[in-house]
């Protein structure tokens, strides 16, 4: 029964330790090309403002100056990069003190986020 708790509790915490320790270890095998676009529209042109490579689970290091102009003059104030195309709150916006880069693919597009 001794066993049956330990191997349980074992289960449980050691997760739980990785977590507190940091999370996921860098995997230096696996680089995911950055790419930074002004805006998505600027990405369904193919047009690139900054790339850089990142390992995954690091955070990333090589961050461009922040745009000062896109093709919308509406939305002239950059409040800066997201993964998702349009956001609803800037909790949404990339935080390079704190996100890593976790994804299963080979590249992650970072979109400028503009505001009026």
């Amino acid at each position: 029964m001794k066993r049956k708790i330990f191997a349980f509790l074992s289960f449980i915490l050691f997760p739980l330790s990785l977590v507190s320790c940091g999370g996921v270890k860098v995997d230096k095998s696996k680089t995911i090309v950055i790419n930074f676009y002004v805006d998505y529209n600027y990405a369904a042109e193919g047009n690139l403002y900054h790339t850089c490579n990142v390992y995954l689970n690091a955070k990333i290091t090589d961050i461009p100056d922040n745009p000062t102009e896109n093709m919308f003059t509406d939305f002239p104030n950059f409040i800066g990069w997201s993964t998702y195309q349009i956001i609803n709150d800037t909790a949404d916006l990339w935080n390079f003190d704190k996100d890593i880069v976790q994804t299963t693919y080979s590249s992650l597009s970072l979109y400028g986020i503009w505001t009026e």
